[in-house]
C-alpha cells in the first residue's frame, strides 16, 4: 500500500534528495549548488557576464549573498569581477575560461542526474510531468 504524504512534503523530499546528490557530485568539482547556478546563468548569456545586481535578481538572493558567492568563485578562478566601463560603481561578473569549462562539465553531470531521476518514464509521461510542474508553479506564483 502506498504511503499517502502531502504533495508538498514529497516535493520537499525530492528537492532535498536532489540537492544532496548534486552537492556530493559537485564537491569533486569544488562547487556548491549556488555557485553552479551562477555558472549556468553566466554561461547562457551572450558575453558570459552580468552586472552583480542582475545576478542577484536572477538568483533571487540579497546583495550580500550574491557578493559572497561571487567572492568565493573568484578565489577559485571561476569568475572575475570588474567595474563597468561607463560606470565603475556597477560591478560586472564575468565567467573565466576555467568557469566556461567547468560549466560544460556541470551540464553533463546535470543530464546524468535527470536520466537517473526519470528512469523508466516514457517521453509522454515526462512531457505531462513537466506541463503539470509548470502549471503548479504558475498557480503558486499568482499569489506572490
Amino acid at each position: 500500500m502506498m504511503d499517502h504524504k502531502p504533495t508538498g512534503y514529497l516535493l520537499k523530499q525530492i528537492h532535498d534528495a536532489l540537492e544532496k546528490k548534486a552537492n556530493n557530485d559537485l564537491r569533486s568539482m569544488d562547487l556548491t549548488m549556488s555557485q553552479l547556478e551562477v555558472l549556468l546563468l553566466l554561461d547562457e548569456v551572450r558575453d558570459k557576464s552580468l552586472p552583480l545586481k542582475e545576478l542577484e535578481n536572477r538568483l533571487g538572493v540579497s546583495q550580500p549573498t550574491a557578493a559572497g558567492i561571487v567572492k568565493r568563485m573568484e578565489l577559485k578562478g571561476f569568475v572575475e569581477s570588474r567595474g563597468e566601463e561607463r560606470d565603475r560603481r556597477i560591478k560586472v561578473i564575468r565567467l573565466t575560461p576555467r568557469g566556461v569549462k567547468l560549466s560544460s562539465s556541470a551540464k553533463s553531470n546535470i543530464g546524468g542526474v535527470d536520466d537517473l531521476m526519470f528512469e523508466g518514464l516514457t517521453q509522454e509521461e515526462l512531457s505531462v510531468f513537466h506541463r503539470i510542474l509548470f502549471h503548479i508553479r504558475g498557480n503558486l506564483e499568482k499569489d506572490s
